[in-house]
């Protein structure tokens, strides 16, 4: 779906944000498009928003294309934060 200003009042993905935030826990939100104002969740919880639409496309297209482009932001997801990971070795070392 798509983050904007309107997931600040009642949509799940700051639900689940506040909840996580209660147990010190990272989020990322994997959606389909950021929306006008979809920065604003950064304030409520967030902590990274992840758009998979890489490229122009319909709407069924992309909804066809869902499994694999959720995927491959998963992936992306990953791979950031084994860098990051990899990054604070280097410097304790």
């Amino acid at each position: 779906g798509r983050i904007d200003r309107q997931s600040i009042f009642g949509k799940a993905p700051v639900g689940v944000a506040k909840r996580a935030k209660q147990y010190n826990l990272p989020v990322i939100a994997i959606v389909g498009s950021v929306g006008e104002g979809g920065i604003e969740v950064y304030d409520h919880g967030i902590d990274m928003i992840v758009d998979i639409i890489d490229q122009p496309m319909t709407l069924e297209e992309a909804l066809n294309q869902a499994p694999e482009l959720i995927e491959k932001a998963a992936t992306n997801i990953a791979r950031i934060y084994k860098a990051g990971e990899d990054l604070l070795k280097l410097r304790r070392d």
